[in-house]
């Protein structure tokens, strides 16, 4: 039986997304930008302020500065 692969907790708040080019273009970074953090499971602090906001005007549910706090946190325990 296979191992089941390890929990990745940005990469579950990113797939909140329907559309990481639209993601990307809100804030203002390179589509490959979102997907590298997608593809590492790691978002730069500095970007989740602005995520919660691309969240809220594209109308994702679920992804707000806690939600990104509480993936960190889920991402320290893990490593």
């Amino acid at each position: 039986m296979p191992a089941a692969s390890p929990p990745r907790p940005f990469a579950a708040v990113l797939a909140a997304f329907p559309d990481l080019t639209a993601l990307a273009r809100a804030l203002s970074v390179p589509p490959p930008t979102v997907l590298a953090w997608k593809r590492r499971d790691s978002i730069p602090e500095a970007r989740w302020r602005s995520i919660a906001a691309a969240a809220k005007d594209l109308r994702v549910k679920g992804v707000t500065y806690s939600t990104l706090s509480a993936a960190s946190q889920a991402k320290t325990a893990l490593d």
